[in-house]
């Protein structure tokens, strides 16, 4: 039973979290009767069956945030980054680093209410962090008073970090660490194709012929069938598109420019678009300032001429 709850949730969260694929692939589940909670060595997500099923019972929505909370671990490769910090500290640091993406997700299996502890941590660290990421965080928690830190550990323990590496620069912690960090290379084309769905499209087809009027010629001339290749064929392509532009000082002007450049010269290329799409290009702030619909790669070629 414990199994089929967990392929469950994986199947959940292929469909919620379609981007994370490759991460969901790469960490199998696998049970562990000791702890109350989910757990991971960077290779498989350790599960207690009983906690699992009670958890599963009681409040079915903790468990596929709880599940990604340990995948992000591994994404973000906190196992392998805490060199010589204090590993409570370094543990705690992760959990907010993680929450707090997790926090602005906005999708089913990661909503939830943000109490006032969270906002308010947030609140201070973000007066002295410019990005929640494990580090900096860990250098504001080494100067927070203790009552503060466990009030924190409290809002924010989601998983067991028993199975993290004792020694995370040994040979073989790093060469798992270093299989997470190649999961993430990819290509700027392959992250634009993961937004490609399947559509018909009119288009002759060679490879494919209409059985019906196959059939019709065996059966008029016996043995002289008809082929007549396809005149569409399924095709998997961009139709959607939305590009959204920070038009605020937190971004450098060139550094804009050149990621619009790589962006459209990727799109325009023939085998991204269906001739027919609608693609939306917005700048925006505090507030949206510009809306532009491209309805075709006619106009998309106007907007960059």
């Amino acid at each position: 039973m414990a199994r089929r709850v967990m392929e469950q949730l994986r199947g959940e969260l292929y469909l919620d979290q379609r981007y994370l694929t490759a991460a969901l692939g790469a960490l199998p589940a696998a049970p562990r009767e000791s702890g109350g909670s989910f757990a991971t060595d960077g290779g498989a997500l350790y599960y207690p069956t009983a906690w699992l099923l009670d958890t599963y019972r009681r409040n079915r929505r903790y468990l596929p945030r709880a599940y990604l909370h340990s995948l992000f671990h591994c994404i973000f490769r906190h196992l392998w980054l805490r060199d010589r910090r204090d590993p409570d500290l370094w543990g705690l640091a992760c959990d907010i680093a993680v929450e707090a993406t997790l926090d602005t997700l906005n999708t089913p299996a990661t909503k939830r209410p943000v109490g006032w502890v969270r906002q308010q941590c947030y609140t201070q660290l973000r007066e002295k962090c410019k990005f929640l990421a494990a580090g900096p965080i860990y250098r504001v928690l080494a100067q927070t008073d203790a009552e503060t830190l466990n009030k924190w550990q409290r809002e924010f323990y989601t998983d067991s970090h028993r199975l993290w590496p004792a020694d995370p620069d040994s040979p073989a912690a790093q060469m798992r660490g270093k299989q997470w960090e190649n999961l993430g290379r990819r290509t700027y084309r392959d992250f634009l194709r993961r937004f490609a769905v399947w559509h018909e499209e009119p288009h002759l087809d060679p490879e494919e012929f209409d059985l019906g009027f196959y059939s019709y010629g065996l059966r008029t001339y016996g043995n002289l069938p008809l082929i007549e290749p396809l005149e569409s064929r399924e095709v998997k392509k961009i139709r959607d598109f939305v590009i959204v532009v920070d038009t605020s000082e937190s971004t450098a002007g060139e550094l804009v420019k050149a990621f619009l450049k790589e962006t459209f010269t990727l799109l325009k290329s023939q085998d991204s678009f269906f001739r027919q799409c609608r693609i939306l290009v917005m700048q925006a702030d505090n507030a949206v300032r510009d809306e532009v619909w491209l309805n075709d790669l006619d106009a998309l070629d106007r907007y960059t001429a």
